[in-house]
C-alpha cells in the first residue's frame, strides 16, 4: 500500500543521477518490454525499498507474452522491495494493461494507471493529469471524483506553459520550451497574475500585428497550489517529472512542501 499524500519525483535513466540527490520518494520510469518479450531495465537502480517502479509501453509490448510479462514484472517489484508499479500503457495496450493488473492486485501490490484504463483495471490508481487551460482546477478534480467514484486517484502534474492568440482555436495552444517562454515573458515587461481559478500563472501581451496573446504557465509555486488541492480533496499521491523542472528546483519544491505529505 502506498502512504497517502506522497509526491513521488520520476524520471528515466538520464534523470538518475537528480534523482539521487533528492531525498523524497522517487518513481523510476526505467523499465520496458524488449524486442523478445522480457522486462528489460534501462539502467542499474539499486533498491527500490519506498520508491515505485515504471514500466513504459514500447512496440515490442503488443506482441509479447503478457502472462511471461507480468511475471517478470511482479518479481522485479517483490525482489527490489518497490512501493508499487506505475504501469504506463495506452488505450492500444489495454488488454495487457488489464493482465498485468490482474496480477499485481492477486498478490496485493499497489499500482497505477491513466485513468483512461480505469475499466482495464478495476482495482488500480488511476492518475489524472493536472493540466487544464479553461474552467476550474478545482471543480476539475471534483468531476474526476465523480465520474470515478470509490476509485482511488492521484495527480499527474503537467506543466502548463502555453501561449494562446486570441481568439484562441485550440485548448493547448501552442506550448513553450522553458527557453522560449523566458524570452517572450523578458520582451512583453509583462507582470504575471495569480488565476484562482486555473491554479496558474499568466500574463497577457500584444505581438506585431496588434496580436492579443494569453500565456499561461506553471512554476514551483502554482505546482505546490495544484498538488495541496489535490490532496485536499483526498488524491492518494502526486508525479512530479524532474526533467520538467530539474533537480535544483525539485529540492526546493520539496523542502517548501513537506507540510503536505
Amino acid at each position: 500500500m502506498v502512504s497517502e499524500g506522497r509526491v513521488f519525483f520520476a524520471g528515466g535513466k538520464a534523470d538518475l543521477r537528480d534523482m539521487a540527490a533528492l531525498r523524497a520518494p522517487l518513481l523510476f520510469l526505467t523499465y520496458s518490454c524488449s524486442p523478445t518479450g522480457s522486462l528489460t531495465r534501462d539502467a542499474q537502480i539499486g533498491r527500490g525499498r519506498g520508491n515505485i517502479m515504471g514500466v513504459y509501453q514500447t512496440p515490442h509490448l503488443k506482441t509479447a507474452d503478457i502472462g511471461r510479462f507480468s511475471r517478470e514484472v511482479l518479481t522485479e517489484c517483490l525482489t527490489n522491495g518497490f512501493s508499487g508499479v506505475f504501469i504506463d500503457f495506452d488505450l492500444s495496450c489495454a488488454d495487457k494493461a488489464e493482465k498485468l493488473s490482474h496480477l499485481l492486485a492477486s498478490r496485493g501490490v499497489a499500482h497505477f494507471v491513466p485513468h483512461e484504463l480505469a475499466q482495464a483495471a478495476p482495482r488500480a490508481y488511476l492518475t489524472i493529469s493536472s493540466a487544464i487551460s479553461g474552467g476550474s482546477y478545482a471543480d476539475m478534480l471534483d468531476d474526476y471524483k465523480v465520474r470515478y467514484r470509490n476509485r482511488r486517484l492521484c495527480l499527474e502534474v503537467v506543466r502548463v506553459c502555453s501561449d494562446f492568440e486570441l481568439p484562441s482555436r485550440s485548448p493547448e495552444g501552442r506550448v513553450l520550451t522553458a527557453k522560449e517562454f523566458q524570452i517572450i515573458l523578458a520582451a512583453s515587461g509583462a507582470h504575471p497574475y495569480f488565476s484562482r481559478e486555473l491554479c496558474a500563472k499568466y500574463f497577457t501581451m500584444r505581438t506585431s500585428g496588434s496580436k492579443a496573446h494569453f500565456v499561461l504557465f506553471d512554476d514551483p509555486e502554482t505546482v505546490r497550489m495544484k498538488i495541496r488541492e489535490a490532496f485536499s480533496k483526498d488524491l492518494r499521491a502526486a508525479f512530479v517529472l524532474i526533467r520538467d523542472w530539474g533537480a535544483k528546483v525539485c529540492a526546493d519544491m520539496l523542502d517548501k512542501t513537506n507540510k503536505i505529505w
